[in-house]
């Protein structure tokens, strides 16, 4: 359960806002935006499946690391592979995304996750990332 909380907790710090104020909360404006969304989760679903890693992406994943070390500096060990990554994805192992990061949750440990977004990955981890797309394109032949 731990696991599936930290897993949650990687989507919401993944957003990039947790939250947007809202100056023009007027009710005209609210009824406005739901009638939009209403239409729109009215409208049929798309045709082409999504990435298998959808929601589960490069900054996703470089999240659930940085907390899965955070949460092991408080003696909390969680498994790399129950919260990122893998075959479930179709992407390469967690611990090759780990080991791609290499010292990076240990060096900004006491940054935000914000902050850390605003830094480019090690090139190693960049590097995997467009790896595992490239490897899932190409399994897609010429239906890409």
């Amino acid at each position: 359960m731990l696991t599936n909380t930290v897993h949650e907790l990687a989507h919401i710090l993944d957003r990039p806002a947790l939250y947007r104020e809202r100056w023009d909360a007027e009710p005209d404006r609210l009824k406005f935006e739901a009638l939009v969304l209403a239409d729109e989760v009215g409208q049929p679903w798309p045709t082409v499946a999504p990435q298998p890693w959808a929601g589960h992406g490069a900054s996703f994943i470089r999240v659930a690391l940085h907390l899965r070390h955070r949460a092991r500096e408080h003696g909390v060990l969680l498994l790399a592979s129950a919260l990122c990554g893998g075959p479930r994805y179709e992407l390469s192992p967690a611990s090759a995304y780990r080991t791609a990061l290499g010292d990076e949750p240990t060096r900004l440990a006491h940054l935000t996750f914000r902050e850390i977004a605003g830094i480019e990955p090690p090139p190693e981890f960049t590097t995997l990332w467009a790896s595992d797309v490239a490897a899932h394109h190409s399994s897609l032949g010429s239906f890409a």
